[in-house]
Parts: C-alpha cells; structure tokens; sequence
C-alpha cells in the first residue's frame, strides 16, 4: 500500500542514498531542478538543504500567478538568503498544449474499443459517448482549430500521452473528422492530444504565456523555460516579447523620472548591491538583463530544426515526455545523446528531464532502471537532472532529491577517473553550419583560450580550484564545458549572474562587491587604505618605537592573509576604478570566506572581457591564494615607509640648512 501524506509509509529510503558523506555531496557538479507543487511547497528550505539548485515553476496550470506563484518565489528568495547561497528560479511556460474538452458523460470520460470509430470535432463544447443504438459515434472535441484543419487521412493521433493511438479515416466536414482506434482505452477529460505527423501552425506563445512571461519578467526570474518549440522563430518571438517588456519599463522609469535602478520602494527584492527589503522582484540593469530562455525539445519537428534552435536559444531541456509521445520510444535515448552533444558543442547550459525518478512519487526507493537512467544523463554530460511529479506532488520529495544528488554525484566518480577534459569544440556536432555562426561577445574574443589555457594550467598545476571572473557567466560556461577536473569558482558582481550560474554544470557561484558594476548614484574609492597611509606618516614621524610596531603589524597582517579580519583596513571599499590588485585581494576573501579555500592554496584565476575592470581583462595566471593581499600590504607598507624616508630626509635637510645658517649669522 503505498504511503499518503497523512499516513506515511513504514518503508524508508535505502541507506545507500545517505552513503555519500555532506563534504562529498558539496563536490557534486551536475545540478538538481526541483518542480515545486503541493507536496515541496511548503518544504523549500529542507530542499535546497537538500541539493537544489534550481526550482522550476510550471505555469501549465495556474490562472493567478501573483497568488498561485508568487508566495512560493518569495520563499525561494527569503530561504536563498538565509542559508547564504544562490538558487536559480525556472518559469516554465505552459505552451500551446493541444488537449481535448471535458466530456459530457457521468464519469467526464469514455471507453474506447480497438476499431471503434469516433468523431474529432472542432468546438468549445464536450465530447460525447456513442449512442446506445451505435447510430451516432461517440466524440472528442478540441478548441485548437489548427489541429481538425490540418490534419489528414492516415495521420496518426496520439491521446494521454500516448496511451490511446488513432489514425485519421476521413474528413466530414472543416471541422470534423472520421478516426479509428488502434487500441482501447478510456479517454477522460482534459488529456493532451499530440499530432506528430503534422507541424501545426499555432503560436509557439499563447496569450496566457504572455501574460505568465510578463510576471516571470518583473520577479526577475534567472530562466524561462519555451515549451513545444518547433524552430527557431519560435525562441525569437519569446525575446521579442521580452524587449517589448524592456521598453514599456524603460519608458515608465523615464517618465518618473527614475534611474536604470528604480526606487527600491517599487520593486522590492534583494538588490543587486545586498541591500535586501521586503517583496517580490529584484532590482537589476534593466539595459542588459532579460531571462533566460531554455527551450524545451519535445516535437520532432524541432529535432528537424535543432541547430538553429541551439543556436537561438540560451540553453535547451531534453523533454522526454512529449517527446517520447511524438517519435518512437526507443529513439529517445539516442535522441537525448545528440541533444545533450548538441548543447555541449554550443557551450550553453541543458537539462535532462522527465520520469527519471517516476516511481518515488509513491515509493520511498527508485528502481535499478531510474537509477541507471541518471546515471546516464550524466554520463552523456548533461549539466542538469530534473525532478517533475516527484518533488510536485509525490510523497518523498526531499528523498527524491537527496537521491538525484547522489546518484548523480556516484557517477561523476567514476567519469573523474577514466575522463580527461575535453575541448566541446572537437565534437562532430560543433561543425554544423550554424554553429560556425555562434554569437559570442565581443571583444571577448579570447575566450576559448583562455579556458583552455585555465583547464589545462589548472591539471598541470595541480590547483585546488580554477576562479573565473565573469560579469555575465559566459566565461563560467566555457571553463565549464570543458569538463576539468578542477572546482570551478565562478566569481561575479552581479546578484543576477551569481543565481543564473546554478544551472552550469561545475560552477559554484561567488558573489563579490568588489566586481560591482558602477551606477550612476554610486563613486567607490579606497578610503580605507588613504587613512592607513595618513594615519601611519603621522606615526612613522613620532619614534623608531612606533615604526617598529607598524613595521611588525604590516608583517603579522601578511602571514594572517586569508582571514575575514585579517586586512580589514588594507583591503576594505574597493570597486571601480581601483588597481586590479586590489580588485583580487578583495575577492581572495570572500573566495576563502565563501569557499573554504585556505591561504596558500594553488589557483589558476581566469578573466574574460571586463568592461569595468580592464586590468582583469583577458587573464590567465596561476598563483597562491593571499599572494595578491601580500602585495597589497607590502605596497601599502612601503609606501608609508618611503614617505616617511622622504619626510626624514627633508627634516634632516631643513635642520642642516637651519644649522647653516645659525653658523652664517655668527
């Protein structure tokens, strides 16, 4: 019998899920997406505890996302902060899902015999059982016009996901259609209806994805997921909409007359500068900021198409479940290989999804086969594993995810031991037609240098981690796709990219103030180390004592580098505009406050193009961690140390010209 949420089940999770001990879970590089649903809702911060990194919210459903949605988004956002790390936020699009009516029947549903006839009708109304004399045929009705009106004699129609196969006989009319049943089974109210012979002709974004798209934007989630995509148009209208968004806000700002960043009174949140207050949306630079899009692969027609899909798209899903409707069940596997190849080939982020743990949605235990259907994900290199009903609506959510982190984490053991790190470039599917055409930014032109240059530096090395210094991420996913060995610490000024970068396989985000973007409100300089300066000339010209004690404190500080007290007048308000050896000493702390690094460790520090840091820009170097400080206090030293020579010097120089002159005037 299996367990309720009143009457919990006298099964418990295998011991085998809790093998792996905490610090070897922290070492996991694929990435976990939770579905949050009636059952985890109110479990959030017990699941990211868990191992959740992203949590999708499905759109398929709800009518009112400000009271349906919005009060799990704040608790995603509330419980984030308290446990000090980022979790991604995935909006999925309900897209335009074919389903049929209700029908009008005691039990709104009806029994299909193999070889019975029944009528497709276009119309609002509900579909009907078969007259008791068999004079009328019974029927099921859909308001999606495009399906009665394209479809054709011979085309196959698929009902519940499949469970109920027909084949188009003939057309009656516009909008009816003969079909016959090639099995039986009872088709209840609301079922989806997939039609893969024909490539609709229905907008890839509904009114209600509109809608839904408009609130996903002003909660300033980090990915929107594009359902039933079909090509690449598809991924361009959802950006299009999302530039119409930008405007209409940009307008509206203008028209207060506000900043890029409005008044925190109007979009509450946790702001990009760690000034949290209370509500629902984030303030970030609404002139480069938008969602990002995954498009989800579940139509054959977008396996017709992928290359320029991937090439539009930010990233993709492997969504098994209509897929598997719509092509053949044993091309799925084979399938899933090429889109996970495809993705890594393009350097963008994908997620396998769908039934990988089905059966804990009632079990306290996976089966061998979902097991091994993880596993695989992750030996395909997928960067992400998705839980669906499982976390939504099943009865072990937390056990659901504990389970995908270890198995997860199990089979990336085993790859470490057998797999070097590989260029994505090299893969056959990266020479495609558009994949020579991949947008990258500009002038980032390096970047493939450099990561390989920061991947290989990192294995000859032996480093301890790889730090990324990124402002968008891109540089994070291409150190990442190349598989290293090495722990990628991806670190970033922008609350926004430090979220986003849950979802890439490796990265474990760092957020640092002292790789903010300017504003225009806000002028940063190192005050802090001016009054050191100033403070210590005046002491240096008092007595060799107190030399000798700034000489000793400047050493002491040294040898205690990568300590949060350490440096606390050294290495206080940086940002823009600073040396970009002050920018590293300031992030060496929070990467040893963060991440647990100790001084002294090997790192390889990588940098793409840096827009506001141009000393950062196009690095690659290898060295210790507090080595950047060291320099620091020893500059700092230093310079107090020839101040207070040059002062020595024009003191003793005054004194003889003094002396001269008193000998003069006698």
């Amino acid at each position: 019998m299996s367990a309720t949420p009143s009457q919990p089940a006298d099964n418990k999770p295998s011991s085998w899920a809790l093998e792996l001990s905490e610090e070897e879970r922290k070492k996991r590089r694929t990435k976990v997406v939770a579905t949050l649903g009636p059952a985890s809702t109110p479990k959030i911060r017990e699941l990211i505890l868990a191992g959740v990194n992203v949590f999708r919210l499905n759109f398929s459903h709800i009518t009112d996302p400000n009271t349906q949605i919005l009060p799990a988004l704040l608790d995603i956002r509330k419980y984030s902060r308290e446990l000090r790390t980022s979790v991604a936020i995935l909006a999925d699009m309900s897209g335009p899902k074919i389903r049929c009516n209700d029908f009008d029947t005691p039990t709104h549903s009806i029994k299909v015999a193999k070889g019975q006839k029944l009528r497709l009708l276009n119309s609002p109304n509900p579909g009907t059982d078969a007259s008791a004399d068999g004079k009328t045929l019974a029927s099921f009705t859909t308001s999606i016009t495009q399906v009665v009106h394209q479809l054709e004699a011979g085309h196959r129609i698929m009902l519940d996901d499949g469970q109920l196969l027909l084949r188009v006989v003939s057309r009656v009319s516009q909008d009816e259609l003969i079909c016959e049943a090639l099995n039986q089974w009872e088709l209840k109210s609301r079922k989806g209806i997939n039609v893969p012979d024909v490539r609709l002709a229905v907008p890839a974004v509904t009114e209600k994805d509109k809608k839904d798209l408009k609130f996903a934007w002003d909660m300033r989630v980090e990915y929107v997921a594009e359902s039933f995509v079909q090509r690449e148009q598809d991924v361009v209208l959802m950006r299009r909409y999302m530039e119409e968004f930008r405007k209409e806000e940009l307008a509206r700002i203008e028209k207060e007359g506000g900043q890029i960043h409005p008044d925190p009174k109007d979009y509450p949140g946790e702001l990009d500068h760690d000034e949290p207050v209370e509500g629902g949306k984030l303030l970030v630079n609404l002139k480069i900021w938008r969602p990002q899009i995954i498009a989800k692969i579940e139509t054959p027609h977008a396996l017709d198409d992928i290359d320029d899909i991937v090439h539009q798209a930010d990233g993709i899903m492997v969504a098994r479940g209509d897929l598997g409707v719509e092509i053949p069940l044993p091309k799925v596997p084979l399938a899933q290989k090429m889109l996970i190849a495809k993705a890594n080939a393009a350097e963008k982020p994908v997620i396998t999804a769908t039934q990988m743990l089905e059966s804990m949605i009632e079990a306290p235990n996976p089966t061998r086969a979902e097991v091994s259907d993880v596993a695989n994900a992750v030996f395909d290199g997928t960067d992400a594993v998705m839980l669906s009903a499982e976390t939504a609506s099943g009865h072990y959510p937390i056990e659901a995810v504990r389970y995908m982190a270890t198995i997860a984490r199990h089979a990336e053991l085993s790859l470490a031991a057998s797999r070097r790190p590989f260029d994505p470039r090299s893969q056959p599917h990266y020479h495609s037609a558009r994949f020579g055409q991949l947008p990258r930014p500009v002038p980032d032109e390096f970047g493939h240098a450099i990561a390989d240059a920061a991947v290989a530096g990192a294995e000859q090395a032996k480093a301890e981690a790889i730090l990324v210094f990124t402002a968008t991420g891109y540089m994070a996913r291409l150190v990442s796709k190349r598989r290293p060995h090495t722990k990628v610490l991806a670190v970033t000024g922008s609350r926004s990219v430090y979220r986003r970068m849950q979802l890439i396989w490796g990265v474990t985000p760092i957020y640092s103030r002292a790789l903010r973007a300017p504003t225009a409100h806000e002028q940063t300089k190192p005050a802090n180390i001016d009054r050191d300066v100033k403070e210590e000339d005046e002491m240096y010209d008092e007595d060799a004592a107190a030399r000798d004690h700034i000489a000793a404190r400047n050493l002491s500080r040294a040898e205690s580098v990568g300590h949060s007290s350490a440096l606390p007048s050294v290495v206080g308000s940086v940002g823009p505009g600073l040396s970009t050896e002050l920018v590293l000493a300031q992030v060496e702390r929070d990467v040893i406050e963060s991440a647990g690094l100790h001084p002294g460790a090997v790192v390889v520090i990588a940098a793409g193009f840096f827009a506001d840091f141009p000393g950062l820009s196009c690095t690659i170097r290898i060295a210790r961690m507090g080595d950047v400080e060291k320099v620091v206090v020893s500059r700092v030293w230093g310079d107090g140390m020839r101040k207070a020579a040059d002062k020595a010097r024009e003191k003793a120089l005054s004194g003889e010209l003094n002396e001269r002159k008193d000998a003069s005037a006698q």
